[in-house]
């Protein structure tokens, strides 16, 4: 384990687990219980993770939280899960993607060479002529597309997805301080909160954080260090009236305060009086040359790894800032032995953050007024180039296999987003910001721009106590010293590598020249570039990407704005969107249902019913119908009796036909059409005697076909009556040549 720390300088590491190894590419790796793949992989000393989706460039981790397409890997057959949040377990097999033969030898690494010179959307300029061509060039490239391979030999068909279903008063989503605080602020109101994370444990980004808390809204918590702080809170919330589910992703907030999670194999469907979203923020994206190599981590992914895998990720780091926490994580990387080649501040001298004067007493070399230009080296970087903020010619360089980035911090802001509302640049907090959230819905904590803990721990009580009690959103307030000054959007520095998406492998130049052609709104941008089109959605770069639209197009700052961001804010899988919900509905049977048991029936789940689906070997039966006889139980099938002396007027006003000359006795196939005039049903109408009209449905049709009727009859002028008949009747098919 090359990079693994068993102690720390200024702070006691958690225990780590015991050994646990790990298949990656075939070859063996050592981990600790409770490490993800990446934190597993980087203390192996595996920093090449992946290959970008159009260049094959190689990658490494970027944040360490999933926020980014670095680190999707597939795990025992199941592709593009993310490494930065899996747990490694005994014996998993792991395994890179898009990348042939191999992950440090990948051919198709050539486009970094070749697709640069070709043009915007070549593939629709280059082959729509002649015709032919286009199918013959739409095969090839849908063979590129895509990450990860789907595994259709069945080995993940035995995993069952739930639906599971949760009432809570509040739902609180983000488990950071302001998260805790939040749950604690409704539960002092008697209310039964849900708080939901992401992460194995709740504490978001201060459980890497060494800050002293001064001026608590909780005097017990006065003094601790910010991590410590925030275990001690959440034992202090234990409460009957708190459930708290870790490791949940939420991926969709919807209409009347519904909320989607997934947890492990379960879809969790929330439905709270008051939601209040906590979802804080990530480190900012920069975009300067290279700025994809491995080996580049933000500030925060980088604290995680230290402080809570005991990961080392580097030897030799180079910390490039613009706010105090560049200096804690300084600290943090010095406390873990790695060496520190320079701490680059864009700053002007005179600032005199709480970390920046212990660093400046450790005798770290500090350069002020510069920022990060280049970064060159291959499968890892080598070294960087430093110079002004605004661009122009580098300054320095040092030799480096680690650049972290404190570039600033950007707000979470899919899940306020979805359907709501659009960010907007907020020039005083230099971040982009959703003001004002639908009834029911409240934020707090890092969401609303970068604060200490302290404001974070009274902004969410506050407004935990808000939402409990009904009233308004509480102000939100930030002080001078907080808010954290935005570097350029990208550092024009020369070079022709300045990734704005890293999911699309989308740079600067490429985005101007789609502004050039005419794709100059951001919407469109997004559509013609695949900008935030990735497994991301946007996560990482949505800011970057509106801010350098804005400046490309010639708008100001303040129009900035990002693409729209929908549901899922996190990648989820059909079969957890499909999920079942057995638990829900009772299991319906036939008449007949234990004369198919006695019969050796393998059954068939169609809708609630259990449903013969064979008795022996398929074909041999579909035989014994073609040239015998065949009986088929048909009792599941929907039964619907209609009488009434409107009742043909009825028939033609929901099914398409005529049926005044269907007599007694006879039977006529029919079809349903919703409003949409999309077909949803097909069945039969039997005329059974003068005025009496029986309709048979399909299985999973029934109830809905029942409940299309009983509508009508309440808002129309119809007097007929409807009998719903499935339940009372069995029903037998018999065909066959005898």
């Amino acid at each position: 384990m090359a990079r693994r720390i068993d102690s720390h300088a200024l702070l006691n590491l958690s225990s780590q687990g015991k050994d646990v190894s790990f298949f990656f590419d075939g070859k063996v790796i050592w981990a600790k219980e409770g490490d993800t793949i990446t934190a597993g992989l980087i203390a192996a000393g595996q920093i090449l993770l992946s290959r970008s989706f159009k260049y094959h460039r190689p990658r490494g981790a970027c944040d360490a939280d999933a926020h980014g397409p670095e680190s999707l890997v597939t795990v025992d057959g199941e592709p593009n899960l993310p490494a930065d949040r899996v747990l490694v377990r005994e014996g998993m097999d792991v395994r890179s993607q898009n990348n042939w033969p191999s992950l440090g030898f990948d051919m198709a690494e050539v486009n970094d060479v070749v697709v640069p010179f070709l043009p915007n959307g070549f593939y629709y300029k280059m082959f729509h002529k002649p015709k032919w061509l286009w199918p013959i060039a739409e095969k090839q490239i849908r063979k590129l597309a895509g990450l990860g391979s789907i595994d259709i030999s069945g080995r993940q068909v035995q995993r069952r997805y739930e639906k599971r279903y949760r009432f809570p008063d509040i739902c609180v989503i983000g488990g950071g301080p302001a998260g805790i605080a939040a749950a604690k602020g409704a539960l002092n109101e008697g209310k039964k909160v849900l708080l939901i994370d992401d992460h194995p444990e709740p504490g978001g980004h201060s459980v890497h954080s060494i800050y002293t808390v001064r001026n608590s809204p909780f005097k017990e918590l006065e003094g601790l260090s910010e991590h410590e702080a925030v275990k001690n809170l959440c034992r202090d919330i234990r409460s009957d009236d708190l459930e708290i589910m870790c490791g949940t992703t939420v991926f969709g907030v919807y209409e009347d305060n519904l909320v989607a999670a997934q947890h492990g194999n379960d879809l969790m469907k929330i439905r709270a009086e008051r939601v209040i979203l906590c979802t804080g923020a990530s480190d900012r994206h920069l975009v300067f040359n290279n700025n994809d190599r491995p080996g580049i981590m933000t500030a925060r992914g980088v604290e995680r790894l230290i402080m809570v895998h005991g990961v080392a990720p580097g030897e030799k780091a180079v910390v490039v800032t613009c706010h105090d926490g560049g200096y804690h994580t300084a600290l943090l990387l010095h406390g873990a032995g790695v060496r520190i080649e320079s701490i680059v501040d864009s700053r002007p001298t005179g600032t005199d953050g709480t970390f920046e004067k212990q660093v400046r007493d450790l005798n770290l070399p500090v350069y002020r007024e510069l920022t990060v230009h280049a970064a060159y080296g291959r499968k890892s970087i080598r070294r960087i180039d430093v110079g002004p903020v605004n661009g122009g010619e580098s300054a320095l360089s040092f030799d480096c296999d680690l650049l972290v980035t404190a570039a600033g911090l950007m707000p979470r802001l899919n899940l306020l987003s979805m359907g709501r509302g659009r960010p907007q640049w907020d020039r005083k907090r230099q971040i982009l910001r959703i003001q004002s959230l639908p009834e029911g819905i409240y934020s707090a904590g890092e969401v609303q721009g970068s604060a200490d803990i302290s404001r974070l721990l009274r902004e969410g009580f506050e407004t935990g106590r808000a939402a409990a009690l009904g009233e308004n959103q509480p102000a939100s307030e930030r002080g001078l010293d907080e808010i954290i000054e935005a570097l350029p959007a990208d550092i024009e520095s020369g070079g022709s590598h300045h990734f704005i998406c890293k999911c699309m492998d989308v740079t600067r130049k490429e985005a101007c020249v789609s502004i050039d052609e005419g794709f100059d709104q951001v919407e469109s941008l997004k559509r013609y570039t695949s900008l935030g089109m990735g497994p991301c959605q946007g996560k990482s770069c949505h800011e970057a990407v509106a801010r350098l639209a804005a400046i490309d197009t010639g708008v100001a700052e303040t129009g900035a704005v990002p693409t729209t961001m929908r549901p899922p804010a996190f990648p989820v899988s059909f079969g957890l969107l499909a999920g079942r919900s057995h638990h829900l509905g009772a299991i319906r049977r036939t008449p007949m249902h234990h004369c198919h048991i006695d019969l050796g029936v393998k059954f068939l789940d169609a809708g609630a019913w259990k449903r013969p689906d064979s008795y022996i070997d398929p074909q041999q039966e579909a035989l014994l119908v073609r040239e015998g006889v065949g009986i088929i139980d048909v009792s599941t099938l929907g039964k619907l009796e209609l009488s009434g002396p409107d009742v043909l007027n009825f028939l033609h006003f929901m099914l398409p036909g005529k049926f005044a000359k269907l007599d007694v006795g006879r039977t006529r196939y029919s079809i349903m059409v919703g409003e949409d005039g999309i077909l949803f049903e097909d069945g039969t109408i039997s005329h059974t005697e003068k005025g009496y009209y029986y309709i048979s449905t399909t299985t999973g049709n029934q109830d809905a076909i029942y409940s299309l009727f009983q509508w009508w009859l309440t808002t129309g002028d119809f007097d007929v009556q409807v009998k719903n008949l499935s339940g009372l009747y069995a029903g037998v098919n018999v065909t066959g040549a005898k």
